[in-house]
């Protein structure tokens, strides 16, 4: 799902900066991230019952991701640069019986366990959060 940004990744010149040993490949690393998040993601495959249902949460998950503002189904649409067109397409993977959120729930509490397990203090799991209520703005 994600070839078509390695894709257009390969063409992009390497850079070192100034020095000429450079371990450091921000090409190898974003193919890392991708391979990772596809992984990831084809965890949750199982959860549709049909591809075109996997595929939009596949798009809105991206979208959640990559969005730089937080306006509803409009955000992805411009995040993405996907077809106006295709906003009602959005709208409907809400209202989509092809699956279920109990168990994208249960396939995302598996997930995490997985592969980031809780810190427990006396049998209880540790969750700390930071009490911002409101953006910070510079000025």
């Amino acid at each position: 799902m994600l070839a078509f940004f390695a894709k257009s990744l390969d063409s992009m010149p390497k850079m070192c900066g100034r020095s000429s040993y450079c371990n450091f490949n921000p090409i190898k690393e974003v193919h890392i991230m991708l391979s990772f998040i596809e992984q990831k993601f084809s965890e949750f495959r199982s959860c549709f019952s049909r591809i075109a249902a996997y595929n939009w949460f596949f798009i809105m998950i991206t979208g959640l991701m990559v969005r730089f503002d937080s306006l509803g189904v409009t955000s992805f649409i411009r995040a993405l640069s996907l077809d106006h067109r295709f906003y009602e397409s959005l709208l409907h993977f809400f209202r989509s019986n092809a699956f279920s959120t109990e168990k994208l729930k249960l396939r995302w509490h598996k997930i995490v366990f997985r592969h980031a397990p809780f810190i427990r203090l006396n049998g209880r799991i540790l969750i700390l959060g930071d009490g911002t209520k409101v953006n910070n703005r510079c000025n």
